[in-house]
């Protein structure tokens, strides 16, 4: 946001972030590697041990309900539900605390 970037673009993001640590737990989990996080997902190989590491601290539970808040949490503010600022500060609170 110091940035100045739209607060549903860094909500988008936040969601990619999580599918794509879903995804690479799902893999790790079913035996995969970092190479074939790299295959299936597209991604270059630091980024793929990136995601490796990272998702071995969330259950697949967490990754996925971390996803679908975002999803909510814009799918909120296109309604006008919720103010943009405020799901953002929400989706954070949120992942920071295992919910």
């Amino acid at each position: 946001m110091d940035n100045n970037e739209s607060t549903q673009f860094i909500i988008v993001m936040v969601a990619r972030q999580f599918l794509q640590l879903y995804d690479t737990k799902c893999i790790i989990d079913d035996g995969g590697s970092v190479r074939d996080v790299v295959a299936i997902l597209g991604v270059r190989d630091f980024v793929a041990r990136k995601l490796v590491d990272q998702c071995r601290r969330f259950s697949k539970k967490e990754l996925k309900d971390s996803f679908e808040n975002c999803l909510k949490m814009d799918e909120d503010i296109k309604n006008g539900l919720i103010k943009d600022e405020t799901a953002l500060e929400l989706i954070v609170a949120g992942s920071r605390s295992g919910k």
